[in-house]
């Protein structure tokens, strides 16, 4: 699942937001580009939902929109 989100402004952050999301359980990788504000998630769907994923995002994010759902 790919992202685009808005919210997330400093650099050192983004460390700590990959890290709650990773930590939440189903969610197997999550990667995110700073310059184009796009966060990947890579999740076990026999676990954690879509909308679970896009929930544990917006509560980091002022605003989260799906480009993509692989």
């Amino acid at each position: 699942m790919q992202l685009k989100v808005e919210g997330i402004e400093c650099r050192a952050c983004v460390e700590d937001y990959e890290k709650v999301i990773g930590e939440t359980y189903g969610i197997l990788d999550v990667s995110f580009d700073f310059n184009e504000s796009i966060i990947s998630i890579q999740y076990d769907a026999s676990i954690i939902d879509r909308k679970h994923v896009y929930i544990t995002v917006r509560k980091i994010v002022r605003k989260a929109a799906i480009l993509s759902e692989s």
